[in-house]
């Protein structure tokens, strides 16, 4: 008989659960929890086959219990329900590894029931899960605005932790390094296992070294693995071509050699050129029309051209307003604007964003699927004429990008 475990703090959710599947009786049979500690004494105490877990909980929540099962019971896959899901959340918890579904709230039964029977057939591929994806499960972290110690440790006992402060990633340590050095060293470990640590009891005084975006400092990191692996491949490449012809012409090989590494030196050169003049030219560009757009408006704090991804592509910004934290957080709001308008099929695709603040608006505006144009207005200005200008632009910044 399989045993299934379902957490959630909801006990006439849970309640009805269990008579509902009642009529599974001969398939599985279902243990439950309330909360992630609960889930805990049930996987150290009872065999388990499949845990369907909430995210939002007392005590432990849903993402630290996964955390826990990755550490020590990376063989059992999860089913995830949310009613505060997004396709972000829903995609770095399916890349963490050991998720198999993730199901929005209020969940069809029949649904779940489906879900589990599929799940219960789950083999994970050679008795042990490829590992969590060490981005994915910060990115989880910071849209969940959590608080925690995350302690990182690879296969070969390479250790790191993470500080999170309401979900803003404030310091990094790994070794002797601290902030964004140590950060890097973390991320490029791989087959790690995350396990949150106890926050001291005593008011924890941590310094904030770490100011750049979590995206930012992902794509980076990935910029320096890409560049690492290819730095690897080349030595390698010449290293195969010294022990070639051992018996022939050394100095022609020498030749080669030396050849191979002119010619590879020029060409990353030749492209980093390429990449940061097109760069440079975008930038001018778009900045140039969102200066334009300032003319046209009174009381402007800040314009910004910004990714889905969370990263300001372009700003003008003549109040030195924090456009990150418009960048990390509106871009969340414009991918949860679209899928609230999307699950109504009459509405139509989702266009723009309006947010009323006590001194500003900050209205926000798709571009194209990966970008969307942000204007902060005090409120002497109009927000009629806002609009209009949001619009009017709409079709010049697309073709800038």
């Amino acid at each position: 008989m399989k045993n299934v475990l379902v957490v959630d703090d909801e006990t006439s959710l849970i309640e009805s659960m269990k008579v509902g599947f009642e009529t599974f009786k001969d398939s599985f049979s279902v243990l439950t929890a309330r909360n992630g500690r609960e889930s805990i004494a049930v996987l150290e105490s009872t065999p388990i086959d499949l845990v369907v877990t909430d995210l939002r909980m007392p005590e432990i929540d849903g993402i630290e219990l996964l955390a826990y099962m990755s550490s020590n019971f990376p063989s059992i896959p999860a089913i995830v329900m949310s009613a505060f899901g997004t396709p972000e959340i829903e995609e770095k918890l399916k890349a963490m590894g050991g998720v198999i579904k993730f199901m929005d709230k209020p969940v069809e039964f029949d649904d779940l029931a489906q879900s589990i029977v599929e799940g219960l057939k789950y083999e994970t591929p050679g008795g042990s899960l490829s590992g969590i994806s060490v981005g994915s499960f910060l990115q989880l972290v910071e849209m969940e605005r959590k608080t925690c110690l995350l302690d990182v440790h690879s296969d070969d006992g390479e250790k790191g932790l993470f500080y999170f402060n309401q979900g803003a990633l404030c310091d990094a340590i790994f070794g002797n390094l601290k902030g964004e050095e140590a950060f890097y060293e973390i991320i490029r470990l791989d087959n790690v296992q995350i396990s949150f640590k106890n926050l001291p009891k005593k008011k924890l005084m941590v310094k904030k070294r770490i100011k750049t975006p979590l995206m930012s400092l992902l794509m980076e990191g990935a910029r320096l693995k890409d560049e690492a692996a290819a730095e690897k491949e080349v030595v390698s490449v010449v290293e195969d071509l010294k022990a070639v012809d051992e018996g022939g012409d050394e100095k022609n090989n020498e030749n080669a050699v030396f050849s191979l590494e002119k010619d590879t030196e020029e060409l990353a050169e030749k492209e980093e050129k390429t990449i940061s003049s097109e760069g440079g030219n975008q930038m001018a560009g778009l900045k140039e029309i969102l200066k334009e757009m300032a003319g046209e408006m009174d009381g402007v704090i800040a314009l910004g051209v910004i990714g889905m991804d969370g990263i300001t592509v372009a700003t003008h910004n003549p109040t030195g307003a924090d456009m990150d934290a418009i960048s990390a957080k509106f871009a969340m709001l414009m991918k949860l604007g679209e899928k609230a308008t999307n699950d109504i099929k009459t509405m139509g695709d989702f266009e723009e964003n309006l947010v009323q603040a006590k001194n500003a608006w900050i209205l926000t505006r798709f571009l194209s699927k990966d970008y969307y144009v942000a204007l902060a207005v005090s409120r002497e200005g109009t927000l009629g004429n806002v609009r209009l200008v949001a619009q009017k632009y709409t079709d010049q910044l697309n073709r800038a990008i």
